[in-house]
């Protein structure tokens, strides 16, 4: 029969032996029960320190001193931080008002006096706190579960992110801001340049956050009347072609994250309406008179500097104040260390994408690190994926290996369109070759060197594309 331990600690032997004797046959949920007695408070505390498994202690409340029982109780639940063992206070020396005072200033699990004695009380009360310690371990025990869940679900989402965006100095302070707010209601900025990674940022913070979903919308290039649509919706009726509702961004995301990249192209007239749901949770969608409340969470991007928006009159200074934690995110140039990082993981993951094992000499590998990359950590990745589509296979080692000699040629000609037509060549065709080169490549960096993408990005025929490669000198 599986035993449970019981402490009783009271300075009068004869009141812990009668305590036996009634306790001696009882058997709740048929387990026997383990006594142990303690006679004063050095006692109690020794034998609360060798027995962890204690579930419920009897404590007279006024022994050797008048707040004997006091000490030990709070050396149960301050010293040794236990909040499972449930406490009973005994005791006859004191009044129904000074017992009301001790109840409330303590809160043990119950109180019963000595005098009158009551054996069966006793035993309603011992089997009402075993069955409530039994409980609350099984409750601790899941919620401990849990925590360990989402520390290793939080430790595998910072691995994640820092295998995607390194983990030096400068970018693992983000991650610790992120991680910081990512569990608050607080809408955040981020700011930085195009390519530094922004919305794998959102990602992370949502990754991290309680909320259910993130959504995103680019507002890029929306006009005022578009974007008022994707985000609020409108009323059926509200204008021509109306013909049904429809529901927002902001209300289709209600309990979520709605990620808002590019917020500095949002039109001023949508940023009003924006402003509201930060600061109130509600808006009015078009042809509507009533206000929608919505509980939804902001993160916003931008790659412009927000001063000088402001300052233009394009973007809404109390708007950009509205958001309470604005976090810069830094530069390839900002976190050189981070680079070695980038040309391994791009480096595995197209030659994988291309099935091929591709490497990278250290001369070859010294170029890329001491390239200034102004389009940040996306031009460093389409470089590379470029790479790993040139290279050529090396007949005496049987291996593919990206030399010098093919980031020079591969930067030079990054390098070349940069300038458009030459300042002495002022020919139609000229212009039209550079511009038709230029498109093509423009093509192949964004869909990482495939052909029969960039043809379709491009909408030529495969035959006139394959023919201006060759005669534009384009691998």
């Amino acid at each position: 029969m599986e035993k449970q331990k019981i402490l009783i600690v009271d300075d009068n032997s004869n009141f812990i032996e009668s305590l036996r004797k009634t306790l001696k046959n009882f058997h709740p949920k048929d387990k026997e029960l383990e006594i142990l007695a303690a006679k004063n408070e050095q006692g109690a505390i020794v034998l609360l320190q060798e027995n962890q498994d204690i579930k419920v202690m009897l404590l007279d409340y006024a022994m050797e001193h008048e707040d004997s029982g006091k000490r030990i109780f709070d050396f149960v639940r301050k010293r040794l931080k236990n909040e499972t063992i449930q406490i009973i206070y005994l005791t006859g020396e004191v009044g129904n008002s000074d017992q009301r005072k001790i109840v409330d200033r303590d809160s043990p699990n119950d109180f019963i006096n000595k005098n009158p004695w009551d054996s069966e009380r006793v035993k309603t009360s011992i089997a009402t706190r075993l069955d409530a310690y039994d409980k609350l371990i099984s409750i601790t025990a899941e919620a401990n579960t849990a925590l360990k869940e989402a520390e290793i679900y939080k430790s595998v989402a910072r691995k994640e992110i820092e295998e995607k965006m390194g983990k030096g100095k400068a970018i693992s302070k983000v991650f610790d801001q992120i991680e910081k707010y990512a569990k608050t209601d607080a809408p955040i900025l981020l700011e930085g340049e195009t390519g530094t990674g922004k919305e794998l940022i959102a990602n992370y913070l949502w990754k991290n956050s309680s909320r259910e979903e993130m959504r995103i919308l680019n507002c890029g290039s929306l006009s005022a009347e578009l974007a008022d649509s994707e985000l609020f919706g409108y009323k059926k009726g509200a204008f021509t072609g109306a013909d049904s509702d429809k529901i927002g961004l902001v209300k289709a995301t209600d309990k979520g994250i709605l990620f808002l990249d590019e917020i500095n192209s949002l039109p001023l007239e949508v940023q009003v309406k924006l402003l509201r749901v930060i600061e109130y949770g509600t808006f009015i969608r078009k042809g509507d008179t009533e206000e929608t409340k919505v509980d939804v969470r902001i993160i916003a991007a931008g790659n412009k500097s927000f001063q000088d928006l402001i300052e233009k009159g394009e973007f809404r200074d109390d708007l950009y104040e509205r958001f309470n934690r604005k976090i810069y995110i830094p530069t390839l140039k900002e976190r050189i260390e981070d680079i070695d990082h980038f040309i391994d993981y791009f480096l595995l993951n197209e030659s994988n994408k291309q099935s091929k094992k591709v490497f990278i000499s250290d001369e070859a590998r010294k170029l890329l690190t001491k390239n200034e990359w102004e389009r940040n950590v996306r031009q460093l990745k389409n470089t590379i994926a470029n790479l790993v589509t040139e290279v050529e296979l090396d007949k005496k080692s049987k291996t593919y290996i990206i030399q010098p000699e093919l980031i020079k040629e591969c930067l030079q000609e990054k390098g070349k369109r940069k300038n458009d037509v030459p300042d002495n060549d002022f020919s139609l065709q000229t212009a039209v070759d550079i511009a038709t080169k230029k498109a093509i490549l423009r093509a192949l960096e964004k869909t990482s060197g495939h052909n029969e993408k960039a043809i379709e990005l491009l909408i030529i025929a495969r035959g006139t594309y394959y023919k201006e490669k060759d005669r534009l000198g384009i691998k």
